[in-house]
C-alpha cells in the first residue's frame, strides 16, 4: 500500500477485509479441494496479478547503475542498445 494513492487506500482496505472473510468462510465449508480451488480461482480472476517487491530498494539500485533518473524515469543506455535481452536482464 506504500505506492497506492491515498484516495484508494480506504477502498482497498475494505475490499481486502471482505476477501479475507470470504476465504475464511470458504475454508470452513466441507468442500472438496478441487471445488474449493475452482471457487478461489473464479473469485480472484477479476483482480490483476500483483507482485510484492521492495520497490524503494530496487529503484535505488537502478539509480546507482544509471538506468533511471532521480525522478524514477527510465534513461536511455546506449551501451545496451544492441545487446541481447537476456544479457540486459542479467
Amino acid at each position: 500500500m506504500l505506492f497506492v494513492p491515498e484516495h484508494f487506500k480506504k477502498d482497498l482496505g475494505i475490499l481486502e477485509t471482505k476477501i479475507f472473510k470470504w476465504e475464511e468462510e470458504l475454508l470452513k465449508d466441507k468442500i472438496k479441494s478441487k471445488k474449493r480451488y475452482q471457487k478461489l480461482v473464479g473469485r480472484y480472476d477479476a483482480f490483476l496479478p500483483q507482485l510484492e517487491a521492495p520497490l524503494i530498494e530496487i529503484r535505488e539500485k537502478l539509480k546507482q547503475r544509471g538506468l533511471i533518473s532521480k525522478l524514477n524515469k527510465p534513461k536511455a543506455v546506449k551501451r545496451l542498445l544492441f545487446t541481447q535481452d537476456d544479457i540486459i536482464i542479467k
